[in-house]
C-alpha cells in the first residue's frame, strides 16, 4: 500500500501505537502546504490538524494545478484524509515559517503529539527557480536555508520534549544540517533525524566532528530508483520499494508500505551509477568551478524557457540536449557538461 492507504487503514492513535517511519513521511511532506495565516509562528498558539484541515479547505476548496507541482498536489490530497484520521486529527501544529525570494526558499512547521515534536523542513518544489540554492550545496556551506533551519531548530532549547527532525528532498538535507549545528541542549533531545530522499553533504562536512556526533540518529531513506538522494555524500541508506517510473519515485507517495513499515529493497544500478558518477565528477573540480557551472546552467534554463523539472523528467534525453547547449560556454563549463552527459547516458543504459 501507499501513504494514502496507510492513512485510511492504520486506525490507531499515537498512544496506542507509537511513531514510526511512515509517520515520518507524512509529517515531512506536510511542510509543502501553504499554512500562511492559518498556523501561527508562535509556539504558544497551537491548532489541531482537525481544525487546521477545516480552515485550510475553506481557504483552498480546490487544488489549483500548476505545472510541475506534483508533491504539493498529492500532499493536498493527503491532507484531506488527515483531518478525520483517528491517528492524526489531534496532532498540534504551530511555528509555521516560510521565506521565498531569489536567494532562498525555506519553509518549516512543527507537529506535537504523544510527548514528541516533529520538526518538518520543506523541500524544494519542482520549479526550476527554487533549485539554484540546492545546486549551491555542492560548492557553498552553509547556504542561506541552512542558516534559517539551524535558527529554527534552536528555538526549542527550553522545551522538555523529545524531538524528531525530518524533511523530504532538500528538507532532508536541512534536517541533517540543522541537527549537526543545534545547541547541545537541543541536540541531546533529538532522538531521530530523517532525510527522505534528500541530497547529502560535501565530503568535508561528512567527515566533520559535528556530523559524527549525530550520525547514529540519522536515517537516509531513498527509493530503489533514486536520483536526488544520490547527490553528494550520504550514509545510513535505507532503500525502500517504490512503484513508478524513474524520476517520479522521488515522490514519497510512490513508496510501498506494509502495515506500518516501509518495504525494503535494493538500490537500482542506475542509481548507483548516478551516485558514483556525480561524486567523482564533483571531486574533479574546485568549488569556484562548480559555482561557475551552476550559474551557467541556470542561465541556460532561463534562456531555454525551462521552468519545471517536469519538463526534464518526462523527457530525459532533453537533459542531454540542454547540456550540449552549454558547449558555447568557457572550457571548464564545456568539460563539466561533457562529463555529466556521460554519467547520465550511463545511468539511462542501466
Amino acid at each position: 500500500m501507499n501513504l494514502f492507504s496507510y492513512i485510511k487503514k492504520y486506525d490507531y492513535t499515537f498512544s496506542e501505537k507509537g511513531f514510526n517511519e511512515v509517520d515520518n513521511l507524512v509529517f515531512s511532506v506536510l511542510s509543502y502546504l501553504d499554512f500562511n495565516n492559518l498556523v501561527s509562528n508562535n509556539r504558544n498558539d497551537k491548532i489541531t490538524i482537525e481544525k487546521l484541515s477545516e480552515l485550510y479547505f475553506l481557504k483552498y476548496p480546490k487544488y489549483i494545478s500548476k505545472e510541475g507541482m506534483l508533491v504539493k498536489k498529492y500532499t493536498y490530497k493527503l491532507f484531506k484524509l488527515l483531518g478525520t484520521s483517528k491517528r492524526y486529527k489531534d496532532v498540534l501544529v504551530y511555528n509555521y515559517t516560510f521565506v521565498h525570494n531569489e536567494d532562498i526558499q525555506f519553509g518549516a512547521v512543527t507537529f506535537e503529539f504523544d510527548n514528541l515534536i516533529y520538526i518538518s523542513f520543506e523541500g524544494t518544489d519542482e520549479h526550476i527557480s527554487g533549485w539554484k540554492e540546492d545546486f549551491y550545496l555542492t560548492c557553498k556551506f552553509p547556504v542561506p536555508a541552512h542558516i534559517k533551519a539551524i535558527s529554527y531548530l534552536n528555538k526549542y532549547l527550553f522545551i522538555n520534549k523529545k524531538i524528531i527532525v525530518g524533511g523530504h528532498s532538500k528538507g532532508g538535507n536541512l534536517a541533517l544540517v540543522a541537527s549537526m549545528y543545534a545547541f547541545k541542549l537541543v541536540k541531546d533531545k533529538i532522538i531521530k533525524i530523517y532525510s527522505n530522499d534528500g541530497p547529502g553533504l560535501r565530503r568535508s562536512e561528512l567527515e566533520s566532528k559535528k556530523y559524527k556526533k549525530i550520525k547514529d540518529k540519522f536515517t537516509h531513506i531513498v527509493p530503489n530508483t533514486s536520483f536526488i538522494g544520490m547527490l553528494l555524500n550520504n550514509e545510513n541508506d535505507y532503500v525502500v520499494k517504490a512503484n513508478g517510473i524513474t524520476g517520479f519515485t522521488h515522490l514519497p507517495f510512490t513508496w510501498q508500505i506494509e502495515e506500518n513499515v516501509l518495504i525494503k529493497s535494493t538500490l537500482s544500478k542506475s542509481s548507483e551509477v548516478i551516485r558514483r558518477g556525480t561524486i567523482n565528477w564533483l571531486e574533479k573540480y574546485t568549488y569556484d568551478e562548480r559555482e561557475l557551472f551552476i550559474n551557467e546552467l541556470f542561465k541556460g534554463f532561463h534562456d531555454n524557457n525551462i521552468t519545471s523539472l517536469n519538463q526534464l523528467r518526462t523527457n530525459p534525453s532533453s537533459i542531454i540536449s540542454f547540456l550540449k547547449s552549454l558547449s558555447q560556454s568557457n572550457d571548464i563549463v564545456k568539460k563539466m557538461s561533457s562529463d555529466l552527459i556521460r554519467i547520465i547516458r550511463e545511468s539511462i543504459k542501466e
